[in-house]
């Protein structure tokens, strides 16, 4: 395995730690042959998660956020742990393992729960505080999270795990391993399991085991790439997958700072770090050459590709007021097309090097940069690449299976079971269904208000003719789909045809910014008549953003990025959700359009909808017309 040394890199960056394990420690495995074996992976830190993961199937996978209500929460996910366990009918007991993904937290800035409750200010005070003082004061403000959780607004919050044990004065290092057991004793307690069932897993060997086996691309040599903004002290890994072959690590640093820069970039175009990163995305197509050249040279030699890694070019003292002071007076639509613009031209040079230096034309890539849509449509055009997987949802909200499946990958290994056998994704539909009980009590409670009636026995084919006759409605039906993408079971639709339906969306419904685009989902057998797909990539879950066709552009207009009329599609067909392909099909025999708007049903900064309950609240909070919960119609009176 490489060590890249950062020596060229920046500030705390340049140091290599080694305090990770590529490989879980021998786990026992004691079932009998043809017995079914369970996986319990856990994620607590940002937006934390769990999954069950068996030898045969994916069973369950879900965030914590979407039963608690708080946006990327961070804590240890009690409920959806007990959703996964109740979904497969069984116990802690019943585990054959535990798979807890990252080795190292720092208990301080946990306690505040800094993800879930910052506010910009609060990011900016952390820089101005503790980071100003590190980078250029050679001073370390010990006490800076400490005094921040006496504060009256971080002081009420609450984790399970009982912090109070771990001392805040101990050396970070001691503190991160006095965490580490908590973690281990806690969850153990929680599950009634003894310890030695729980194994703890590096940070990137989860977003490299997630990338390798959730993707459906197996059976060739494929080049595993994560990246993200940091974790377990590594930012950049690669790693090789032969077919029937376990996965090999190559290299890894903590020096591939593009989601770093990305990250501090967004702070200071006045956007929430952890969350609003979609937005710069999202905002660059709509500067002009002029105005992204302008500020290109503040980011166009930061970094080159050697020994297979991203490596800095350039001694910079920290990522955030470096850039603060270069970019003064550059306008904040050519600082975002610049930061992307190095977003994609670096990864462009380290996805070729990995291919010529592994021979390999199959890519796939995972971790938080892996989001950006709009760069692995930039990779998916590249003749070096031939397939593109990206697998959905890769923030760190995806870990949880990560670690699942780099404990199910030493039980193949010990019991002779060939690798491309581990079970990948097959549906994304795995959280919370919506029982009888539920929807009737939201039926029953909708009509309290005499501004909302319910229309019972409601088709697919009747939301399609409301579509098409301009309404804008939700679904909340089936299993809640996991990750950042709604895609068709917690989404709201409308009419792709009419590029003024956004403005409404924006304004009445999402409370969201003007610039942001809406994403398409079209009928399987339409991909291509609408999109320009280059290689071949995975296009279930919108995780890649790609040109449209002249037909895409006539025909679905509304779905598209309005500036650059890119496209980040979700393929729909009756084997993935047959109420949703039926709503189209019909949509399409009405419209002869063969596509339909597609976003988050949710209000900007709240988790997607779970339960019927959360879909009526956020009826009642905007400007919907309607929601389609199973087989019944809420909708507004004289609208429907």
């Amino acid at each position: 395995m490489g060590k890249e040394r950062c020596g060229t890199g920046y500030a705390n960056d340049t140091i290599w730690k080694n305090d990770f394990k590529s490989r879980p420690s021998t786990v026992s495995f004691n079932r009998d042959h043809g017995e079914v074996m369970y996986i319990l992976g856990i994620h607590d830190g940002h937006c934390s998660s769990a999954c069950l993961l068996s030898d045969e199937r994916l069973v369950a996978w879900v965030q914590e956020e979407r039963f608690t209500r708080q946006k990327n929460d961070i804590d240890f996910p009690a409920k959806a742990i007990q959703y996964c366990l109740d979904a497969a009918g069984i116990e802690g007991k019943d585990l054959d393992a535990v798979a807890l993904a990252t080795r190292s937290f720092d208990p301080s800035v946990y306690r505040i729960k800094r993800e879930t409750s910052f506010s910009i200010d609060d990011w900016l005070r952390e820089q101005n505080e503790f980071w100003y003082p590190l980078f250029y004061e050679n001073r370390v403000v010990d006490d800076f999270y400490s005094r921040l959780a006496r504060e009256k607004k971080f002081s009420n919050l609450k984790t399970y795990y009982p912090l109070g044990r771990i001392a805040p004065d101990l050396p970070a290092v001691e503190r991160c391993q006095a965490f580490r057991k908590v973690r281990k004793d806690f969850t153990a307690a929680f599950l009634g399991i003894d310890s030695d069932k729980i194994k703890v897993i590096d940070h990137h060997t989860c977003h490299a085991m997630y990338a390798c086996y959730a993707s459906s691309l197996q059976g060739e040599r494929i080049a595993v790439l994560t990246n993200d903004g940091g974790g377990d002290a590594t930012n950049g890994t690669v790693w090789l997958k032969e077919k029937g072959q376990p996965l090999k690590e190559i290299a890894r640093n903590n020096c591939s700072n593009l989601g770093r820069i990305y990250r501090y970039i967004t702070l200071l175009l006045g956007m929430k770090i952890g969350e609003h990163e979609f937005k710069v995305m999202g905002l660059a197509p709509y500067a002009t050459d002029r105005e992204v050249d302008k500020s290109w040279h503040i980011f166009q030699d930061l970094f080159s590709v050697e020994n297979n890694l991203i490596v800095p070019q350039q001694r910079t003292k920290d990522l955030f007021f470096h850039f603060k002071d270069a970019l003064l007076g550059h306008r904040f639509d050519g600082i975002a097309g610049a930061a992307q613009r190095m977003v994609e031209e670096v990864t462009r040079d380290w996805f070729q090097a990995v291919a010529q230096n592994f021979d390999t034309s199959h890519f796939v890539y995972s971790g938080g940069v892996a989001m950006n849509v709009k760069l692995n449509g930039q990779l998916a055009s590249q003749s070096f690449v031939d397939a593109l997987h990206v697998p959905p949802s890769g923030g760190d909200e995806s870990v949880s299976l990560g670690a699942a499946y780099a404990v199910m990958e030493e039980f193949f290994l010990k019991n002779g079971r060939a690798m491309d056998g581990i079970p990948a994704i097959q549906s994304i539909y795995l959280g919370p269904d919506i029982p009888d009980s539920q929807y009737r009590d939201a039926c029953h409670n909708a009509l309290q208000n005499n501004d909302f009636a319910v229309l019972e026995n409601v088709s697919p084919r009747q939301v399609a003719n409301f579509l098409a006759q301009g309404n804008i409605i939700a679904r909340c039906a089936g299993r809640m789909e996991f990750g950042q993408r709604a895609l068709g079971n917690r989404s709201i639709f409308a009419d792709p045809r009419s590029p003024e339906i956004i403005d409404k969306i924006n304004t009445k419904i999402k409370y969201r910014d003007f610039w942001m685009p809406f994403a398409p989902m079209v009928l399987a057998e339409h991909l291509k008549e609408y999109f320009n797909l280059g290689a071949e990539v995975d296009t279930r879950y919108m995780m890649v953003a790609v040109p449209s066709t002249a037909e895409g552009r006539k025909t679905i207009p509304a779905g598209l990025h309005p500036s650059d009329k890119t496209g980040r599609p979700q393929t729909m067909s009756a084997d993935l959700n047959k109420d949703v392909t039926e709503m189209l099909t019909s949509f399409k025999d009405i419209t002869g359009v063969g596509g339909i708007l597609n976003t988050s049903f949710n209000i900007h900064g709240e988790p997607i909808v779970c339960s019927a309950e959360d879909a009526l609240h956020t009826m009642r909070s905007c400007d919907l017309d309607g929601v389609w919960i199973n087989d019944v119609l809420i909708h507004r009176v004289g609208r429907i």
